[in-house]
């Protein structure tokens, strides 16, 4: 989400206003340059687009409705109504609820704008063949400039592969009803500039397709990493080989290609757990990543900063404390997951030490107003930014390495491969992230591959909370371990929310009100029970 100066004018080419109203807004002020032709006449300026796509790129929406929707939150004490007027923590979600349509719309702005700057950076290259010719009079200083323009220019083009196919994984899993059949319909496939905004109109395809573009787009990426003279990026905050290959393994066990993604976690290792990607095993360790004073663990994450939303306050109004107005609080159920050991759940960790918690004896007694007043559990995940002075404001972490050791135990659990002490093994995974996040190392035995998909679904449950995972998750693998939502009982009592089967429909996003209306060529293909 970093904001730059030269983002109206980098992607001013988006047709997003009616061109009935025209006349009121088409005024070319003094110094502006609405253009792509002339905005995009230098490597520079492709690398402010880059920048503009980036700036477009949240998981904001996702994190927000998994929390209220699933088992991650609470009614809290403050709360004004959030959450329940609009029915969300009571499970209403229809085509006009407002999640749906931000996830699709957030998704579709990221492709549109990736596809946008393509273009813009084909032109740039054939408007200038001198940087990509090979002339034996060159000098070292020319072949040097050559070099540098198209290395970068390579740079560009790999990283905006990578955002576009981030893009369509995730519209593919919250909006197809089983993203594991290829033959199930999926979204909307937009690899091209309309030559009109508003007489384009695209029917969702299957999922296959969609995967044929994610698959080729991952590649070139890939392929452009390899052969470019572009150095290798490593910085969190872009797109990098690590980054392509955390998409694609997220991909296959999405899509149950278990073997292949055991295939491709051997032949293309991501450190696990040791440099440069640290599972912490300390409080003060874990607790630095949340406020990004380091960021060990993040293959990847998306830069917030002083002005961009602050995602801490979908849940706290002031500061992720008793005194910051929370309205919505963590889960009880959340919380009583973890082990007293745990590091996740430690004062100024994922809950904020200020927490009011009652101990189980006075649960069993307490009665709703009781529990209501005296058992605030403050969500602490994103605190703020000490080094900024922004308080609820932190980078939104995509691809962590404990997201990466859950699939590969998920993966090896896929084909069978449940018990051991070997590498090859899930739960030599699921017993490794265990002990880092609780010191504990006792063996883990899984009664049979459900058993083991269900613990699996557990671990991360903890180890991804406040991240937007939940709701998939239980999408994924609830209709296998057979569970769903479960809410502690004196926070859904009240409201009468308390399971959610994993199998309901609700755990397919609906098609947005917005797309069907303006779109004649995607009506009739809603996701059933809308």
């Amino acid at each position: 989400m970093r904001k730059n100066k030269f983002l109206l004018t980098a992607l001013a080419t988006l047709g997003l206003l009616a061109s009935s109203c025209e006349d009121a807004y088409n005024i070319t002020q003094p110094g502006e340059v609405n253009d792509p032709d002339v905005v995009y006449t230098s490597i520079d300026n492709l690398e402010y687009g880059l920048n503009g796509v980036y700036a477009v790129f949240s998981t904001a929406s996702e994190i927000e409705f998994t929390s209220i929707f699933t088992d991650e939150t609470s009614i809290g004490i403050q709360n004004g109504g959030q959450g329940l007027i609009s029915g969300l923590y009571n499970f209403n979600l229809n085509s006009g609820s407002d999640a749906p349509q931000a996830i699709w719309q957030s998704n579709y702005l990221l492709i549109n704008f990736a596809n946008r700057l393509m273009v813009a950076a084909e032109k740039f290259k054939t408007d200038n063949p001198y940087y990509w010719e090979v002339n034996p009079d060159d000098t070292q200083d020319v072949l040097d400039e050559k070099l540098d323009v198209t290395s970068r220019y390579d740079n560009v083009i790999a990283q905006l592969y990578g955002l576009r196919a981030y893009a369509y994984m995730d519209l593919v899993s919250w909006f197809s009803t089983d993203p594991a059949d290829d033959s199930a319909l999926g979204v909307m496939l937009l690899d091209f500039v309309p030559a009109d905004d508003y007489s384009t109109f695209l029917p969702r395809v299957t999922n296959g397709e969609i995967y044929a573009l994610i698959d080729s787009d991952i590649q070139k990426a890939l392929d452009i990493y390899s052969t470019s003279a572009s150095p290798i990026l490593t910085s969190t905050y872009y797109v990098s080989e690590d980054f392509l290959y955390a998409l694609k393994l997220r991909e296959l066990v999405y899509r149950k290609k278990y073997q292949d993604a055991v295939t491709l976690f051997a032949s293309n290792e991501i450190p696990m757990g040791t440099s440069p990607y640290p599972l912490q095993n300390t409080l003060d360790g874990y607790i630095s990543q949340l406020g990004d004073v380091t960021a060990e663990e993040s293959i990847f994450k998306i830069a917030c900063v002083t002005g961009d939303f602050q995602v801490g306050s979908y849940w706290n109004s002031s500061s992720s404390t008793v005194d910051g107005a929370p309205f919505f609080e963590i889960s009880r159920s959340l919380y009583n997951a973890y082990g007293s050991s745990d590091i996740r759940m430690q004062p100024d960790a994922i809950i904020d030490s200020s927490s009011l918690i009652m101990s189980a004896a006075q649960l069993a007694i307490a009665s709703n107003g009781t529990y209501r007043n005296n058992d605030i559990l403050v969500v602490n995940k994103y605190p703020g930014n000490e080094a900024q002075g922004d308080r609820l404001l932190n980078d939104l972490k995509v691809f962590t390495i404990g997201e990466l050791v859950l699939l590969r135990a998920e993966a090896l659990a896929g084909i069978g491969n449940l018990n051991g002490t070997a590498t090859t093994s899930a739960a030599y995974w699921v017993r490794r992230l265990r002990n880092y996040r609780t010191g504990i190392n006792t063996a883990v035995t899984f009664a049979d591959q459900t058993d083991a998909f269900s613990v699996i679904q557990d671990e991360r449950r903890k180890e991804l909370a406040f991240m937007g995972m939940r709701y998939l998750d239980i999408k994924r693998l609830g209709p296998v371990t057979g569970k769903g939502v479960d809410r502690y009982s004196l926070d859904c009592a009240p409201y009468g929310s308390c399971t959610l089967s994993a199998t309901d429909y609700r755990f397919t996003m609906p098609i947005p009100n917005t797309e069907i209306i303006a779109n004649p060529s995607i009506q009739g293909q809603q996701n059933p029970g809308y």
